[in-house]
């Protein structure tokens, strides 16, 4: 039987350093461990990964979503950020 204890997101990311950049200054975050061929953060109790990916992709669908308290500041915020 199939039981599973959580899930996080896989993310992959043809620049690995654009990526985390992007995170860093746009978003404020900062890896709870990385190296050169992947980054681990953490939003709330959900931790998430980005790696060095070599494939093309889409870029068409939401890959990952994150949940606010305020949803109109954040947005400002993102906004204010160039996002």
């Amino acid at each position: 039987m199939f039981t599973p204890q959580g899930i996080f997101p896989v993310l992959p990311a043809h620049d690995l350093e654009r990526a985390k950049s992007f995170y860093r200054d746009k978003l404020g975050m900062h890896p709870e461990e990385a190296n050169d061929a992947q980054a681990r953060y953490r939003a709330g109790n959900v931790d998430f990964f980005l790696f060095r990916s070599t494939g093309k992709a889409s870029g068409d669908h939401s890959q990952a979503a994150f949940a606010v308290d305020d949803l109109a500041s954040t947005v400002s915020f993102l906004r204010g950020q160039g996002v």
